[in-house]
C-alpha cells in the first residue's frame, strides 16, 4: 500500500454473500459463459481516445449538501464520470458508480489495464476514497490517483492484493479536480466492476466511547470497571467519565469533538454532569433524570423503582454522522442510601454484611471479652493518626509541605479520593465552600419532579460540616442569629470506643449547643431567647467546639459541673460555659464501619426561617476555622471540586416512589421474614422496607429511642403486632431481647446503659426534639384524618417582633416513604386549629382531597403523594426547656421514660401511646381516623375535631 489505509468489510450490500459466486461456479456454467462471450454477446466495447472516454460519461445528478460545510459528504455523488470502457448488453454506464443506488453498476471491458474517473468540479483535498466492488469484478492491483488536468495523474494509494467487496481508503494525502482508480490487474477474469465509488474531503470513519477517568472520582478503591464494552458502576453516588473518540479520514486529531459541531448525547438512565464536548460525566443514580425513565424496552431495564435491584441502560453519543453507544450496569450497593462519603466509605472495607463480616463477629467477640484491651487499641492508634497529623499542620505553616495531605499520611477511610484534604489559611476560604446545604422549603412537593431523601423536615435547613483535626484541637465557628424559629449545633461527640458513634443513625448522640444558650458577641443581641428583639440588626456570636478523646457526658459535665446532672434531658447549659462544647476531632464508626476511624461532622439545623428571610434566615452562613492547641489557626477541607459535588448531590431530587416498589395495604399479609428482613436492614443502617401489616386501627404511636432501636421495633410490630404473636404464639420472649442486644452490640445503648448509652436521643437526630412514629397506608378514594390539639408555639414566620414562651418551640406532623424519601408534611405555622387550638388534618391523594378540606372550614390538608405504598409517619415535638417546655405533656423520658415507653423493654406500657386514643399525652395525642373521601365530605363545613368518627375495620 501507498499513501493511505485501506478497511475491508464484508456483506455490505442488500442481497451479497461474503463468499464470491465467481469462487463457487462450476465448470459448466464457465463454458456456457465464454460461449456467450466469444459470440458477442457479453463483450465490452473498447474506448479509443480522450473523446469517446468523455461521451461515455453519465449526466451530474442532485449534490448532497451540508450546509457551510462537506465534512462527511460524498463528493462524488452525481459529479459527471468518464471510464476507460463499458459493457454494452446491459446499462452499466460509468454514471452508476455515483447514482447512489447500491443496486446498479459501472462495468468495465473483460481486460487489463482499466481505470474510472470523477470530476469534482473544482480542486479538492482527498482523504478517502470508498470503493464496492461487484461481487464477479474486483481489481487485485489499483491505484488511486489524482489530477488537475485528467492527463497528468499522481498515485496517492497503490495495492496489489485486493480481493474485492467493500475498500474504505483513508488518510489519504492527495489533491485535484479529478480523482481516478486505476486498475492494472483483474480479481477473476471478468470486468472491473464498482457498485460505488466516493470521495470525501474529510470523513468521519469511526466514533467510539471509551472510559474516561480524570475528571471522576474513581481514580482508586471505587470498583467501577468498564470491560467488554459494558460499564459497571455503583447504583447510587458513583460518577462515570465517558469520552467520544472520534476518527477521521485525514487521521488528524479532535480531541474534543470540534470539527464537526459538538456531539449529542443522551442516556436513558441517570443523568449528565456538565458538557464537555467530547468528555460527558454520567452520574449512575436513581436520582431524577434528564429524561424520565421507566418500564422496560425488550430486554433492557431502563429503571429500577426498587433500590434492592440492578439497573440497566445505555450511553450514546451522535457525532458528524455516525454514533456509537455502550451499555451501562448500575450495581445495587447494599441497598444503598446515597449519604455521600459515608456510604463512599462502605464500598471500601467497611461492609459488615460481605467480607468482613467474619472481621465484624471478631471484633465483637473480643470487645466483649476484654474491653479495656479493644479500648486501649482504638485509642492509640487514633492518638497517632492525630500526632501525624500535627505534625504536618505544624510543617505546613512553617512552609516545608505542600497543602494537600500525602495518600499515605492517614488511613484510607480518613483521606481518599472523595475527600482529598488540603490545608489553607482560614482567610483564603468563603463559608459557602464549608458547608453542604438542604435548603428549608414550604412549598408544596412537585412529585412530578421528585422528592429529597433522609428524612429532612421541610421546615428545616440542614448544613453539615466534615473536618479532621489532631486531639486538643478547637472548631470555632463565627456567625449571625438567623431570624427562625430555632437554631442549634451539633457535633459529633468526643472519641470513644466503648460509645461508638455513626453519621448513619447507630450509636451515640451528638453533642449539641442550642440558640437561647448561645451568648451573643458584646453590643449585640440573641434574638431566640424570651422577650427578646427578634428583629435587632447585632446578632454576632461565635461558638466554640473543643476537640477531645474521651465520654462526652462526661466531658460536656466537666464544663460546669452540676449542669448535665441535674437536667441530663434537656440539654441545656447555663451561658458560663462560654459558648463551648466538647466533641471528636475524628470518629470512631464502630461494628457497623468495621471499626474505621473516620473525618469529623457538626451539624447545623434552622428550622422556620422566617417567612421573606430565605433558608438561612437572612444571614450569611457562619465561618468555621480550626486552632491547634497553641492557637495557629488552619482550615482543612477536602478539594472544592469534591465539594462542590457533594453540595450538588445532597439537593438532588429522586423520582417519587424510587424504594417502594410495591403495592402495600395495612391489612396485607407478613410473617417472620419482614422481621428478619428488617433486622439485616436495620443492623446496617438501612432503610426498612417489611410489609407493614400490623399497623390496624388500634395501634397508636411508638415512641424512638434511637434510629437503629427504633427501625428494628418498627420492623418486628410490623411482622408480629404490638402484642409480639406469630401463629397464635407468644414471641416476645425471643424477639425482644434479640432486638436489645443488637442494639447494646451495635449501638452501645440501652436504659442500662450507663450515659451517654442511657440518654434519649442517638446520633443524627435533633436532641431537642421528641418524636413519636409509625406506620400507614391510605388506599386510593380514602383520606387519613389525624386530630388532636396543637402546643402552642412563639409566632415567629410572618417576622414577629418580640420572641415568646411556649408549650414547644416547634411541632410538625411529616410522612415519609420506606422512611427515606420526604413525601411532605405540616408545620404549626401551617396548621389550621379552631379556638382552643385543636386541629383536622387531612392527608390524601390530590385527587382524592375532599371538598371540605380547605382552611376556611377549619381544615388542614396535606398531599399524600401518589404512591401506594406505606409511609412512614415522624411527628416532632420540639422541647427547649424550660421556657418553652409543657411539663406534663412533652413526651420526653421525664413523661415517657425509656423503661415504659419503649416497646422492647420488659416493662413497655401499651396505654401510654401505643393505642390509637389520648394516653399520657392527653389531648396533645394525634388521633388517626380512615375513611373514603365521600364519607368525609358527609361531615359538611361546621367540622368539630372532637365529633370526627373513628372506624375500627382498617
Amino acid at each position: 500500500m501507498a499513501g493511505g489505509e485501506a478497511r475491508k468489510r464484508r456483506g455490505f450490500s442488500r442481497g451479497r454473500n461474503s463468499e464470491r459466486p465467481a469462487k463457487r461456479a462450476t465448470a459448466a456454467f464457465l463454458t456456457i459463459m465464454l460461449l456467450l462471450l466469444s459470440s458477442g454477446l457479453l463483450g465490452g466495447v473498447p474506448v479509443r481516445g480522450e473523446k469517446a472516454a468523455a461521451d461515455i460519461g453519465g449526466e451530474p445528478g442532485p449534490a448532497l449538501q451540508v450546509p457551510g460545510s462537506d465534512i462527511g459528504v460524498d463528493l462524488a455523488f452525481g459529479r459527471p464520470v468518464k471510464a476507460s470502457s463499458r459493457e454494452s448488453w446491459w446499462d452499466h454506464a460509468p454514471k452508476h458508480a455515483v447514482d447512489g443506488d447500491p443496486n446498479t453498476y459501472w462495468a468495465s471491458k473483460w481486460s487489463d489495464p482499466q481505470w474510472f474517473y470523477v470530476d469534482l468540479g473544482k480542486s479538492t483535498d482527498v482523504s478517502s476514497v470508498i470503493l464496492r466492488w461487484h461481487e464477479w469484478g474486483y481489481a487485485k492491483s489499483y491505484q488511486i490517483q489524482v489530477s488537475d488536468d485528467a492527463v497528468n495523474w499522481a498515485t496517492i494509494y497503490s495495492t496489489s492484493s485486493g480481493d474485492g467487496g467493500l475498500d474504505e481508503i483513508n488518510g489519504l494525502k492527495g489533491s485535484g479536480r479529478y480523482v481516478r482508480v486505476h486498475g492494472s490487474e483483474r480479481g477473476t477474469f471478468f470486468s472491473y466492476a464498482l457498485y460505488e465509488f466516493k470521495v470525501y474531503r474529510l470523513r468521519l470513519v469511526n466514533l467510539s466511547i471509551e472510559p474516561d477517568l480524570v475528571e471522576t472520582d474513581m481514580q482508586k478503591g471505587w470498583g467501577t470497571t468498564f470491560k467488554d464494552g459494558v460499564w459497571e458502576g455503583w447504583a447510587t453516588y458513583d460518577i462515570v467519565g465517558f469520552k467520544a473518540v472520534p476518527t477521521w479520514s485525514d487521521h488528524a486529531a479532535d480531541p474534543d469533538c470540534t470539527r464537526a459541531g459538538s456531539p449529542r448525547w443522551s442516556c436513558d438512565y441517570g443523568w449528565f454532569e456538565g458538557d464537555k464536548g467530547a468528555v460527558r460525566n454520567l452520574t449512575m443514580d436513581v436520582a431524577y433524570p434528564e429524561e424520565r425513565m421507566c418500564g422496560t424496552t425488550g430486554k433492557e431495564v431502563l429503571w429500577s423503582t426498587d433500590i434492592g435491584n440492578d439497573a440497566w441502560g445505555k450511553v450514546e453519543v451522535a457525532y458528524g454522522g455516525l454514533s456509537s453507544q455502550v451499555a451501562v450496569h448500575a450495581k445495587n450497593p447494599l441497598f444503598g442510601i446515597p449519604m455521600d462519603y459515608l456510604f463512599y466509605l462502605l464500598e471500601q472495607k467497611i461492609d459488615p454484611l460481605d467480607a468482613s463480616f467474619y472481621e465484624f463477629l471478631r471484633n465483637a467477640l473480643g470487645h466483649a471479652l476484654h474491653p479495656e484491651e479493644y479500648y486501649q487499641q482504638r485509642v492509640n492508634e487514633a492518638h497517632q493518626i492525630s500526632d501525624r497529623l500535627e505534625d504536618y499542620i505544624r510543617k505546613w505553616l512553617k512552609g516545608e509541605v505542600p497543602s494537600e495531605l500525602p495518600r499515605d499520611l492517614l488511613p484510607y477511610s480518613l483521606n481518599n479520593d472523595r475527600m482529598q484534604w488540603e490545608l489553607v489559611h482560614p482567610e483564603e476560604v468563603q463559608s459557602e465552600e464549608q458547608w453542604g446545604i438542604r435548603d428549608a422549603d414550604l412549598e408544596d412537593i412537585d412529585f412530578d419532579r421528585g422528592v429529597h431523601s433522609w428524612i429532612p423536615d421541610k421546615a428545616c435547613t440542614f448544613g453539615q460540616l466534615w473536618f479532621l483535626a489532631p486531639f486538643g484541637s478547637r472548631l470555632v465557628l463565627e456567625g449571625d442569629f438567623p431570624h427562625a424559629r430555632f437554631l442549634d449545633y451539633e457535633i459529633a461527640p468526643p472519641f470513644d470506643p466503648r460509645f461508638p458513634y455513626s453519621p448513619t443513625g447507630i450509636g451515640n448522640a451528638e453533642v449539641p449547643i442550642v440558640d437561647a444558650d448561645i451568648e451573643p458577641d458584646p453590643g449585640h443581641v440573641n434574638p431566640f431567647r424570651v422577650g427578646a428583639d427578634r428583629t435587632a440588626a447585632n446578632r454576632r456570636y461565635h461558638v466554640y467546639f473543643q476537640l477531645e478523646e474521651g465520654n462526652s457526658y462526661q466531658l460536656n459535665e466537666a464544663l460546669n459541673p452540676g449542669s448535665m446532672t441535674e437536667t441530663p434531658l434537656t440539654y441545656r447549659t447555663p451561658t458560663s460555659t462560654n459558648n463551648t462544647r466538647v466533641g471528636g476531632p475524628m470518629i470512631y464508626w464502630g461494628y457497623t464501619g468495621s471499626e474505621q476511624i473516620i473525618p469529623s461532622l457538626l451539624w447545623m439545623r434552622i428550622y422556620l426561617p422566617d417567612r421573606d428571610a430565605g433558608p438561612l434566615g437572612g444571614v450569611a452562613l457562619p465561618k468555621a476555622h480550626l486552632e491547634l492547641s497553641s492557637g495557629e489557626r488552619f482550615w482543612i477541607r477536602p478539594k472544592p471540586a469534591n465539594m462542590k459535588r457533594y453540595i450538588r448531590r445532597a439537593n438532588l431530587p429522586f423520582p417519587t416512589g424510587t424504594f417502594l416498589p410495591r403495592e402495600m395495604h395495612p391489612r396485607s399479609g407478613a410473617g417472620l421474614f419482614d422481621l428478619f428482613y428488617g433486622i439485616y436492614r436495620a443492623a446496617t443502617g438501612f432503610a426498612l422496607s417489611p410489609s407493614f401489616t400490623n399497623w390496624n386501627s388500634s395501634v397508636g404511636w411508638g415512641k424512638p429511642f434511637g434510629v437503629l432501636l427504633g427501625s428494628l421495633e418498627m420492623s418486628a410490630v410490623s411482622a408480629l403486632g404490638v402484642d409480639c404473636k406469630f401463629l397464635g404464639f407468644d414471641v416476645a420472649g425471643i424477639v425482644k431481647p434479640l432486638i436489645r442486644a443488637l442494639d447494646r452490640l451495635l449501638a452501645g445503648r440501652g436504659p442500662d446503659q450507663p450515659p451517654p448509652g442511657s440518654l434519649e436521643s442517638s446520633s443524627t437526630v435533633c436532641k431537642y426534639n421528641n418524636y413519636l412514629s409509625r406506620y400507614m397506608t391510605i388506599e386510593e378514594g380514602k383520606v387519613l384524618v389525624l386530630t388532636g390539639k396543637l402546643p402552642r408555639t412563639p409566632r415567629t414566620y410572618n417576622g414577629e417582633t418580640v420572641m415568646e414562651d411556649g408549650e414547644l418551640r416547634f411541632f410538625s406532623i411529616t410522612h415519609y416513604a420506606d422512611t427515606i424519601l420526604d413525601y411532605g408534611g405540616v408545620c404549626d405555622a401551617q396548621i389550621a386549629t379552631d379556638e382552643e387550638g385543636r386541629y383536622i388534618i387531612v392527608m390524601s391523594r390530590a385527587k382524592d382531597r375532599p371538598a371540605n378540606a380547605k382552611p376556611e372550614y377549619g381544615v388542614t390538608w396535606n398531599d399524600w403523594g401518589p404512591s401506594s405504598a406505606t409511609q412512614y409517619f415522624l411527628i416532632r415535638f420540639m422541647s427547649v426547656a424550660p421556657e418553652w417546655r409543657e411539663t406534663g405533656k412533652t413526651p420526653d423520658m421525664n413523661n415517657l421514660p425509656w423503661e415504659k415507653a419503649d416497646w422492647a423493654q420488659p416493662g413497655y406500657d401499651r396505654d401510654l401511646i401505643g393505642n390509637n386514643r389520648p394516653g399520657a399525652l392527653g389531648d396533645w395525642h394525634p388521633v388517626l381516623h380512615y375513611m373514603s373521601k365521600e364519607e368525609f365530605e358527609r361531615l359538611g363545613t361546621r367540622l368539630d375535631p372532637r365529633n370526627i368518627p373513628h372506624t375500627d375495620d382498617w
